[in-house]
This record gives structure tokens, sequence and C-alpha cells, in this order.
């Protein structure tokens, strides 16, 4: 690990980090969303969708 890196999780590791539980909520809920949308695959009507580079 890089000096700047150990100096950066180092500030990370010494704040007081205050969470909302409201915010984990919501945050939880858009991630299974993401997650099962991602798990049905495209909606049958979507375009195709090109890859990069071709």
């Amino acid at each position: 690990m890089t000096k700047a890196r150990q100096s950066e999780t180092s500030w990370i590791m010494r704040r007081d980090l205050v969470t909302n539980p409201l915010e984990i909520q919501d945050i939880e809920e858009r991630f299974i969303q993401l997650v099962k949308s991602i798990k049905a695959g495209p909606p049958a009507d979507a375009p195709e969708q090109l890859s990069v580079g071709t």
C-alpha cells in the first residue's frame, strides 16, 4: 500500500462517522432493486446495447 493510501485509510478510520438509519434503509432498498433488475435481465423491448470498442 502506498504511503498516500495509508494516510487516507488512517484518516478515514479516525473519523467519527455518523449514520442515518433512514438513509441506510434507502440505500439498502435501492441496492436490492438494482440486484433484482440485474438478475431479471434487460426488458424484452430494450434495444441491444453495443459493447465499447465495436
